[in-house]
């Protein structure tokens, strides 16, 4: 800048540059390392890196804006360092998922830009469960009656859970951390399916591994004598029941030393039953001999008894016919009581527990226990009548039981489907039912994804006719396989097996799904009722349920006075309305009577 005042005297400043830079700087060559996808290792190292170049003014502050902390909102981070015009920031240890990150930068005189929005993806690491037996990473091979040491441990994985399923029914559960560990028996030939799963946590996939157990045919069936008793018989007829391991193939006995054999009945997988008649008097030995498909014998059992009819008996040679065997099972009503034809003797036999709920899975056989106890001062002969589930259901039988005697009874159930069962098995004697048992059979089948639950809080298992039932809901997946469709079936059921509600919706389940769901009481009479939840999905179904009690509620009971109370009044009302047409019709026929009675006296008199 030159200056010149009037006297002509001038005088120029120094000469200073000035740069115009409404640029801001440029961004290139932005990388990822590992490169997108990467893959879940726990303490890896991660590098974010942009190269920023400013060729006027110069670059002043870099910075990133990320979400790899978690949560999913975006903030600002300062960067780590640079190498040159390269600018990276460092992290470790990212979970699995799915991130956003972009780099910012500004030049001295304030200009400022951004990279691209980039998405960096995580996957979780490929899990790994070991599973051996006796040490053995592979399948193995016991005698019956053999114990196998079954181990599962995870290779590969962080905190979560591993389970062991042999031939699908869950015998253990435990941290990932520790291990599961079961020492199983196995007391039957045959193969079984022994499988470890390690549950996916949120940086690993879940993973399984199976191997078999090949059991050796080598132990004979176990035996264990119903009837005869170690006692003597007032009757010349006995029935001879046995109940056998299940891998029973045939059965015989002999009451005279071998002299002569009996061949059983089979009745169920378990039950053998012969029935002898016209004993003579005498003491016996009866010993039983049974085989199974491995050709391995029991010939140990023996019952010594008497027979003593006295003079009536037959003095014959024995005879003998096959009986009928029993029929299903379940848990249910209290004790009840019948009235033999002697006045003095009363039968009174009692099921215990009330009510049973079994879980079971299709095509497999489940195995539950009762307690029936005769209370009575007679000896009992019981039938069981399966009602509603004698499809499924076996029950050990026929059952003599004596004054004071506790049998276990075995409940075998054995579906073919799946869903909900529902019914009730009787106990009969002489053709009457002297208690019942009410029993729930909770299928499932196919892949074993789920654990699901419908629960009715305890508080609130009874209501009344009207209100809506609530129940709460929950499934979780146990194999972690993202997003699964689920179709989702409530039923409602009588403990008779009767249907009275029935709706069904499908949804997905990501993990976890929890919720409570109400139902209507409206259309059931008052009664014990089962809510079913049936679920199914790709490659298996699952099956829960929750008993509860409908009971007549205050309006309806408000409603049945009031009717009675009208009906009441109506009737009294009709019933004043028949006196006093009495009274009319009375008095009509007194004053009738009283105008006869004159005319005649006039008639009499020659007054007509």
């Amino acid at each position: 800048v030159t200056v010149v005042d009037y006297a002509g005297n001038e005088n120029t400043t120094s000469t200073r540059n000035i740069t115009l830079d409404d640029t801001p700087p440029q961004w290139s060559n932005a990388k990822e390392s590992p490169t997108d996808p990467a893959t879940y290792a726990q303490g890896q190292f991660y590098q974010f890196n942009t190269t920023w170049t400013e060729n006027l003014v110069g670059i002043d502050s870099v910075w990133i804006e990320n979400n790899f902390t978690g949560g999913g909102a975006l903030a600002n981070y300062t960067i780590s360092g640079n190498v040159s015009s390269e600018y990276f920031y460092n992290i470790t240890d990212l979970a699995a998922g799915t991130y956003s990150w972009r780099m910012w930068a500004n030049d001295t005189v304030g200009n400022t830009n951004s990279t691209d929005l980039f998405t960096y993806t995580v996957n979780k690491a490929a899990s790994e469960v070991n599973l051996t037996l006796n040490g053995t990473d592979g399948n193995f091979t016991v005698n019956e009656e053999g114990f196998v040491l079954i181990n599962a441990s995870v290779a590969s994985g962080d905190e979560g859970r591993v389970l062991i399923y042999v031939e699908g029914s869950l015998i253990n559960n435990a941290s990932a951390a520790v291990g599961a560990s079961n020492l199983t028996q196995f007391n039957s030939g045959g193969l079984y399916n022994v499988t470890a799963f390690y549950i996916g946590t949120g940086n690993y996939t879940s993973s399984s591994e199976t191997h078999y157990v090949i059991v050796n045919n080598t132990v004979p069936p176990r035996v264990e004598i119903l009837s005869p008793e170690n006692r003597t018989y007032s009757i010349s007829q006995i029935d001879f029941n046995i109940s056998v391991s299940s891998d029973a193939q045939a059965a015989w006995f002999s009451i005279d030393n071998g002299t002569t054999n009996y061949t059983m009945t089979k009745f169920n997988s378990t039950f053998f039953n012969y029935t002898l008649s016209s004993i003579s008097d005498g003491t016996y030995v009866a010993r039983f001999y049974v085989n199974d498909s491995g050709g391995n014998l029991n010939d140990t059992e023996s019952v010594k008894f008497s027979v003593a009819v006295g003079e009536s008996s037959s003095k014959g040679q024995v005879s003998g016919g096959s009986s009928s065997g029993g029929g299903g099972g379940g848990g249910g009503g209290g004790g009840g009581a019948l009235v033999s034809e002697k006045p003095t003797e009363q039968v009174i036999v009692e099921v215990n527990p009330k009510e049973l709920s079994i879980d079971a899975v299709k095509g497999t056989e489940t195995i539950r226990e009762v307690s029936i106890i005769n209370k009575g001062n007679s000896k009992v002969n019981l039938q069981a009548v399966v009602e509603g589930v004698g499809e499924i259901l076996q029950v050990d039988g026929p059952l003599e039981l004596a004054p004071g005697e506790t049998r276990k009874v075995k409940l075998r159930v054995a579906p073919e489907s799946g869903g909900l069962k529902v019914g009730k098995v009787k106990f009969s004697a002489g053709g009457k039912v002297a208690d019942e048992l009410s029993l729930v059979v909770n299928v499932r089948g196919g892949e074993y994804l789920f654990d699901s639950s419908i629960t009715i809080p305890s508080e609130k298992r009874e209501v009344e006719q009207g209100e809506k039932v609530s129940a709460q809901v929950n499934l979780a997946q146990v194999i972690d396989r993202g997003k699964v469709d689920v179709t989702a079936t409530y039923v409602i059921k009588d403990t008779s097996g009767k249907v009275y509600f029935e709706q069904s919706e499908t949804f997905f389940v990501e993990g976890t799904k929890e919720f409570v769901k109400e139902f209507p009481t409206e259309r059931l009479p008052p009664g014990d009722y089962v809510l079913g939840l049936e679920i199914v999905y790709p490659g298996g179904f699952a099956t829960s349920s929750s008993r509860f009690s409908v009971v007549r509620g205050k309006k309806a009971k408000d409603k049945v006075r009031e009717e009675l109370k009208t009906a009441y009044i109506a009737l009294v009302l009709a019933l004043v309305a028949l006196v006093c047409a009495w009274l009319a019709w009375r008095a009509f026929e007194s004053r009738k009577i009283s105008r006869l009675a004159r005319r005649r006296k006039a008639s009499k008199d020659g007054k007509f």
